[in-house]
């Protein structure tokens, strides 16, 4: 009896000191999941009256961080309820890549909005470590935006804005154009050219 308890604690022993000394792969300690062709709501509490939808071709979700990254996005719309309760989709976004941080923010690198009632195209693009980001609570920020309507072209650098534009600030460059009379109305989120008189 003696002699099997023994030999089970040596084998106890050598197994334990065979696993200690294999090395711990990188793969051991990384977590989160990858998800692929994903259908996306985001329900930011920040703007309850707002839903953003998007497409994407995959999507990573890292509980270390607490944000998700979107990869191979398609476009994404931001959705509001009306007082009557009636659902319009009010901005567009188009960008390779998203980053959903734990307060439903989001960062890119380079994206594109477009104001639907408005037909405004906001082209925005990081500048250096300065990233675009849209704040659930107060609208989006751009190191760099370049805005085309019908009515104007402008560009800024660092412009900040709610999303109905309705307050905007930033460094205006200068070469911009407004137009006095637009050659495009804005009909139903699309620009229509207008008819020569």
């Amino acid at each position: 009896m003696l002699r099997v308890s023994a030999v089970l604690l040596a084998a106890i022993l050598a197994f334990g000191l065979v696993f200690s000394l294999l090395p711990a792969g990188a793969e051991l300690g990384r977590s989160g999941v990858t998800l692929q062709h994903v259908r996306l709501s985001l329900y930011p509490a920040q703007d309850p009256k707002a839903v953003w939808r998007f497409e994407a071709g995959q999507v990573r979700v890292n509980p270390e961080l607490d944000e998700n990254t979107l990869d191979r996005l398609g476009q994404g719309q931001r959705v509001v309820q009306d007082p009557d309760g009636t659902e319009r989709t009010d901005l567009t976004l188009s960008a390779s890549q998203l980053i959903i941080d734990k307060d439903s923010n989001l960062r890119t690198s380079q994206a594109r909005l477009y104001v639907v009632a408005d037909c405004i195209s906001l082209d925005m693009r990081s500048v250096g470590s300065k990233q675009v980001m849209i704040n659930q609570q107060g609208g989006f920020f751009g190191p760099y935006v370049k805005v085309d309507s019908p009515s104007l072209r402008l560009e800024y650098d660092d412009m900040s804005a709610n999303f109905d534009l309705s307050n905007t600030s930033g460094s205006q460059r200068e070469g911009g154009e407004v137009y006095s009379t637009p050659t495009a109305e804005c009909l139903n989120g699309k620009a229509i050219p207008r008819k020569a008189p």
